[in-house]
């Protein structure tokens, strides 16, 4: 395993960016795709990469494609349910919520915020939404490093973004070509002709 024994913990959109990431060796011998799609999948298989039920309830929405579909069906019985975190989630959601952002959540008739709407966008954070469940995967196992390629880039959303909940929760965060390639720099040897 990599340096310290740390456990990766993937995000959503970094499952989806590793196709797209690679996107170029398929049209050519496949070869590094294959052994980097094997290497993920290894990973995942051991447990040293974590992928969360609500990651794969996500990932699972994705537009088919047949290498998405093809990790999908390998990744299902490896993914960790965190049920037992919704308590941490709540306070989570409370703690990074942006009342600043109500704004743009107005009835299209009166022009007022709406704060039915306000509570059915926070209820998604609790129901369907993975970034809350990942801090506080991270925060219950210090063990634990966050790998997503979501920016600090400010955002209309309710809740504060991962990253910066990250950073001020003090969880460690890296994105996927780092994770691979420096996090895994021992394992992952490639030589170019």
């Amino acid at each position: 395993m990599a340096e310290d024994s740390k456990k990766l913990v993937i995000d959503n959109n970094s499952l989806v960016n590793f196709f797209n990431y690679y996107f170029f060796d398929r049209d050519y011998s496949g070869e590094i795709y294959k052994k980097l799609r094997d290497f993920l999948l290894d990973k995942i298989k051991s447990g040293e990469i974590i992928i969360i039920d609500r990651v794969f309830k996500e990932f699972t929405t994705i537009k088919s494609q047949q290498e998405i579909d093809e990790l999908r069906k390998y990744i299902k019985p490896f993914f960790v349910n965190t049920v037992d975190l919704i308590d941490d989630v709540q306070i989570l959601r409370d703690k990074y919520y942006k009342p600043e952002n109500e704004r743009y959540y107005r009835d299209q008739t009166t022009g007022k915020v709406d704060y039915n709407l306000i509570d059915r966008v926070l209820n998604l954070y609790l129901d369907k939404h993975a970034d809350l469940y990942l801090a506080a995967y991270c925060m219950a196992h210090s063990d634990s490093i966050l790998v997503t390629d979501e920016s600090f880039k400010k955002d209309n959303k309710l809740i504060e973004k991962l990253p910066t909940i990250c950073s001020k929760e003090k969880i460690k965060l890296i994105d996927l070509p780092n994770s691979l390639f420096n996090y895994y720099k021992d394992e992952l040897i490639f030589k170019l002709n």
